[in-house]
């Protein structure tokens, strides 16, 4: 079972990621880079599980809907993934970062050698998402038949029955089920595997900045698990685990301009990305989408050959406007529930099960002594501050050196 848990379902997440990133590269017309593909095949699978688990009856069949989604892919992509096996030397840093930073998320587990999840005693909602994963693979969103004199009946009904986002624990039960995993030991491999291939829309993301070899792949490991970002991932934060790599792709679309050139349907992976974002964490993920558009749109004005064209403009925001509302739509369908959930989050006095707010040191690097909850302190904190001040002083003159010398580079595309 450790074996099966903690490393074939990994990798049988990677192939559904990749697989299904492969079939939304194929209907955007091939713009997405391939470090983006696994993030966007996340996005796919993130909204075909809620889809099919909003119609009850479709609900047990979710495994094999994502199996379909994925052998689709496979097959529409197979020319792609040939050259990527092919040339996957010149990709080295890109594959083994994902690697990398699943150890690191995933460690407690790998290490305590048998199948288990951690930080249960600091916060116990892992549980939650546990039952809910379960019940919905096996009864979709449908919520009458629940026994409300019991504890687990009177969970699902306020959670699930009241608009909670389910995107993410539709997901984890849908790939469980398929490998035949028990959800409470396929949870923390879940959890370490999204947050690893957040590496890759923040290698692409330090590529655009001047970044290369092993400086972008540095850049990108501390972006994918720093002390709090580790920390939430160790404590089954499973809905903003899995908004980071959808957050981090939107980063990359909103500066990656192939898409904006090429035909309207080249809008769906942002589309895509913003419903399952949507479906992962609720409406809240449209302050995320916010930034993002206001950063297209910057793009749209400042680039003369796109703000000449409204036309193209007004294709492109049809098609994500249709995306967006029908990969969205058990969201939509009660969106007044889910603004309420939003707004409670957001009138709490609560930090994020923080004690106060962060400090400075607390976004940088990981450290496996302390308790998140509280800022870093002692050893920890001094070896923290002079790797951070380290770091960031040697990145600085390696990104202004290589600009002296060669100019800015842009995005390698392949």
């Amino acid at each position: 079972m450790f074996v099966l848990s903690a490393l074939v379902y990994p990798l049988v997440l990677a192939v559904l990621c990749g697989g299904a990133g492969l079939a939304v590269d194929r209907a955007a017309g091939g713009v997405l880079p391939g470090a983006l593909i696994p993030v966007a095949g996340l996005a796919g699978l993130v909204v075909v599980a809620e889809l099919a688990t909003h119609v009850p009856g479709v609900a047990p069949a979710t495994p094999y809907i994502l199996a379909g989604v994925v052998v689709v892919g496979v097959g529409l992509g197979w020319s792609r993934v040939r050259a990527a096996v092919m040339g996957w030397r010149a990709h080295g840093w890109a594959l083994a970062l994902p690697v990398v930073a699943f150890v690191v998320a995933c460690a407690p587990v790998l290490f305590a050698g048998r199948p288990t999840f951690s930080a249960y005693m600091v916060l116990t909602d892992s549980a939650l998402h546990m039952m809910g994963a379960d019940y919905l693979i096996r009864h979709g969103q449908s919520y009458a038949h629940l026994d409300l004199v019991n504890s687990y009946g009177q969970y699902i009904n306020n959670y699930y029955n009241s608009n909670y986002p389910t995107g993410a624990d539709a997901l984890l039960g849908g790939t469980a089920f398929l490998v035949h995993v028990p959800v409470i030991w396929a949870f923390q491999p879940f959890n370490a595997f999204v947050l690893a291939i957040a590496s890759g829309p923040a290698w692409l993301i330090a590529r655009q900045i001047g970044l290369t070899g092993a400086w972008a792949a540095t850049a990108a490991l501390v972006a994918t698990v720093p002390a709090l970002v580790y920390a939430y991932e160790l404590i089954g934060s499973i809905k903003e685990i899995t908004a980071l790599p959808l957050i981090l792709a939107l980063g990359v679309l909103a500066t990656h301009l192939r898409w904006l050139r090429g035909r309207p349907r080249g809008a769906i992976p942002f589309a895509l990305v913003v419903a399952a974002g949507i479906s992962a964490l609720g409406v809240a993920f449209g302050l995320w989408t916010g930034v993002a558009v206001a950063v297209l749109a910057g793009v749209v004005i400042a680039d003369r050959s796109l703000a000449r064209r409204p036309g193209r403009l007004l294709a492109l925001l049809g098609v994500g406007a249709v995306v967006l509302v029908v990969c969205a739509w058990p969201t939509w369908q009660h969106v007044s529930g889910s603004v309420a959930i939003a707004q409670a989050v957001v009138s709490t006095p609560n930090r994020g099960n923080l004690v106060s707010p962060l400090r400075l040191t607390q976004v940088f690097g990981t450290w496996l002594t302390g308790n998140y909850e509280f800022p870093p302190s002692g050893t920890a904190l001094a070896i923290t501050d002079v790797l951070v001040g380290v770091t960031a002083l040697a990145a600085g003159l390696v990104v202004l050196c290589d600009l002296a010398v060669s100019g800015p580079k842009r995005l390698d595309t392949t």
